[in-house]
């Protein structure tokens, strides 16, 4: 009887496009290491496994490819020829006919190949080491295949991002889709299974005691309302006060053991949405090789550590990043084979990939031992971009240069190719990983190479960090951030160039302060010992005042609302322990506008500011998120703000107190923002008061009602812009005569 393609099909599509990517990276191997036995049995075995898989489900044109390419090996083994650039050249378009073919069978339209005949011929003469032309074989069809790129091909099955869809290149920005199921072992289910059985069982506990609860509660309104002598009273409050003496103890326990199995449960639900990093660094090698061999470089990319697993939704982001450094490390980094000789160096290039775990975050190294950076380059390409600031440019040091490197259209190339030049790649590396709540550090040594380190976090859901206060108010700085923790004595700091520095371990670190880098009101230093966070940047390193440091923390990691993301200084909220909204701080976007302030003239407007009575902004809103996120928004611009639930708590608030302005949410229980505007506008004492909508509902009716009642200004969610609300308050306040 015939096998029934159907049962087993997801399993063979599965198995065989895991060891077509394998045999891949077996021949690659082979190229570089022609003498690796291993490494061509472990070919032939795969190779033969996916010729009987396709024998068995009579994929008769896959087993009849696979053969040929088998006889190929065979002959590689026998010692009649090595593994050459033609031959590693051939089984990549082998391999894109049989995945193409795959999808075919995936779409219920089988495999067969209209080139199989000539596929067949070129396997038989390569076997039989003829001299056979590849280019004979028709190139893939856009339609049907990975992009052509320059003869070097990013990874396949990728989505493209958003800056592949703006226009920023058509080759640019692929990443790597991953499968949106996920793989569960029966042991994780029965386990989670387990623990939930646990909590129902304390929740049922905890539901009997609240019966007990209720029956202390009626025990204790009997003792007072029916008429006892103090003595009998006494005892009567002595037996309730061990009652509950005893029950406080039952559910002490009864909360710990709740508490640990939620942790537990966590932990393990987490860890499902865990992937294994090879999951999108097997797939490099083959762009590695195709990308060296288009620009006439010899090049060898080693793995290590590929097998630490990281958060699904964090993986997802990497694939970019990782994509432009491999390719500029390639065209940027990695001399000629000519070059690197007479530099004393093997004619071959070398990249590594290294990643390793470290405590809560991933450290994944992407390293080259080529040219390194051209600082004189760096420095000339930056001057002709902006000769406004040619003396500071001109004063900077190599490290600061770095920064240059990371800003949108910045290239040292005179001329763009397919693979760089246009001034995209590392701005693209650097938005991914900001996207990814991750860090990037870059160090180079002239004539030895460049090191990207890329620092992101384990899991996509939970942060370890630190809660800091800075001028009175709460913060949680990411943990991935902080390099070291210090208490720094103001008597050992001095000045540089009007720069505050202090001096660790023989190097000079600049000082600021944290109220600089947020814009808020400075306070004055009073503490013996200044409280310092070193933060590293893209290429420095720099210590961070902040007033005092709360403590060490990990918590559930709250991303912003939808139309808040935008705001580049907040990059998500936690609750701490008392379910206070606190925003985490972008440290990146903080350590930009310390290096782009002077120092000396921040200080004194921001003495000065505070010297004027701050105007007051009221911030409606029901949802408590948005309005707390809003509030931080403005109180980061040196604004005072409160904040209100709906339309009636607005209104009590600014009839009791100085409100110089409003920026509200339309939808609200009680009244709305609608009803609150007119209340303000047909108020004689209130109806100058500058209002500002700002709202998920984008319906010309509203907008026009909003307008007709005297709205001054409607901003759509959808399309909020942290920059639009600041300047528009800016704008609002100025010409009432209000000003920060």
């Amino acid at each position: 009887m015939a096998i029934s393609k159907t049962k087993y099909l997801a399993l063979f599509l599965g198995e065989f496009r895991e060891n077509l990517l394998s045999a891949e990276n077996q021949v690659i191997l082979l190229k570089n290491d022609r003498l690796n036995e291993d490494a061509l049995s472990t070919l032939l075995r795969t190779l033969h496994n996916m010729k009987g898989s396709a024998r068995m489900l009579q994929f008769g044109d896959i087993e009849s490819i696979v053969h040929g390419t088998e006889t190929i090996f065979k002959g590689v083994r026998e010692g009649r020829y090595p593994v050459d650039g033609r031959v590693v050249r051939f089984f990549f378009v082998v391999a894109d006919r049989l995945r193409l073919a795959a999808d075919s069978i995936e779409r219920g339209e089988g495999d067969a190949m209209p080139d199989r005949e000539l596929l067949v011929e070129a396997c038989e003469r390569l076997g039989a080491n003829e001299a056979f032309d590849l280019t004979s074989i028709p190139a893939l069809s856009a339609s049907g295949g990975d992009e052509e790129r320059g003869g070097a091909k990013a990874p396949r099955d990728a989505p493209r991002t958003e800056a592949a869809r703006s226009g920023e290149g058509e080759d640019e920005g692929r990443s790597i889709g991953l499968d949106s199921s996920i793989r569960v072992d029966s042991e994780t289910i029965d386990s989670s299974i387990s623990l939930v059985n646990t909590l129902t069982v304390r929740q049922l506990r905890l539901r009997a005691a609240n019966d007990q609860l209720e029956s202390m509660e009626k025990r204790l309104t009997a003792s007072y309302s029916a008429p006892k002598d103090v003595k009998s009273l006494r005892q009567e409050l002595a037996g309730l006060a061990r009652v509950i003496r005893h029950y406080r103890s039952q559910y002490s326990e009864q909360l710990f053991e709740i508490e640990r199995g939620a942790q537990e449960l966590r932990d393990t639900v987490v860890g499902m949405r865990m992937l294994p990093l090879s999951a999108i660094l097997e797939r490099f090698p083959r762009m590695v090789e195709e990308t060296a061999s288009a620009t006439g470089k010899d090049v060898g990319l080693s793995i290590s550590g590929d097998s630490v697993r990281i958060d699904r939704t964090v993986l997802a982001k990497l694939s970019d990043p990782l994509i432009h450094l491999l390719r500029n490390a390639i065209d940027h980094g990695i001399e000629s084979p000519e070059a690197r000789v007479k530099a004393g160096k093997p004619a071959r290039g070398a990249i590594r990939i290294e990643c390793r775990t470290e405590g809560s975050r991933i450290s994944i190294v992407v390293s080259d031992d080529g040219g390194g950076l051209d600082y004189g380059a760096i420095r000339a390409k930056a001057l002709s971009l902006w000769p406004e600031d040619e003396a500071d440019i001109a004063r900077m040091a190599d490290d600061d240069l770095v920064r240059f490197l990371f800003r949108p259209g910045f290239s040292t190339k005179s001329a763009s190719s397919s693979l760089s030049g246009r001034g995209i790649g590392l701005d693209v590396v650097k938005t991914n990983i900001k996207a990814a709540k991750g860090q990037i550090l870059l160090d180079s040594t002239p004539g030895k190479g460049c090191r990207f380190t890329l620092l992101l976090p384990v899991s996509a859901s939970t942060m370890d960090g630190m809660f800091v206060l800075c001028s009175g108010k709460k913060y949680f700085i990411p943990a991935a951030a902080i390099a070291r923790t210090l208490l720094v004595d103001p008597a050992d700091c001095f000045r540089i160039s009007q720069k505050e520095m202090f001096n660790l371990e023989g190097m000079n670190i600049p000082l600021s302060d944290l109220a600089l880098g947020l814009q808020v009101e400075q306070q004055e230093r009073r503490a013996k010992k200044l409280s310092v966070l070193l933060v590293r940047g893209t290429s420095d390193t720099a210590g961070i005042v902040v007033e005092r440091i709360l403590g060490y923390d990990s918590f559930v990691y709250q991303p912003l609302p939808p139309g808040l993301r935008r705001n580049s200084l907040v990059q998500g909220i936690v609750f701490d322990s008392s379910f206070n909204i606190i925003p985490i701080l972008n440290m990146w976007t903080v350590l930009d506008r310390l290096r782009s302030v002077r120092a000396m003239d921040t200080h004194r407007r921001l003495v000065a500011s505070t010297r004027q009575e701050k105007p007051t902004i009221l911030v409606v809103d029901d949802s408590i998120s948005t309005r707390e996120i809003e509030i931080s928004m403005l109180e980061l611009e040196g604004y005072g703000v409160v904040g209100a639930v709906d339309g009636v708590d607005a209104l009590e608030k600014i009839r009791g107190g100085r409100v110089d302005l409003v920026v509200s949410d339309l939808n609200m229980p009680r009244m709305d923002g609608l009803k609150l505007l007119e209340n303000i506008r047909s108020d004689e004492a209130l109806k100058s008061l500058p209002v500002v909508f700002v709202s998920t509902v984008d319906e010309p009716e509203t907008r026009k009602k909003a307008a007709f009642l005297g709205a001054d200004k409607y901003i759509l969610k959808s399309s909020f812009e942290q920059d639009d609300l600041i300047a528009t308050v800016r704008d609002l306040l100025a010409g009432s005569g209000a000003r920060p």
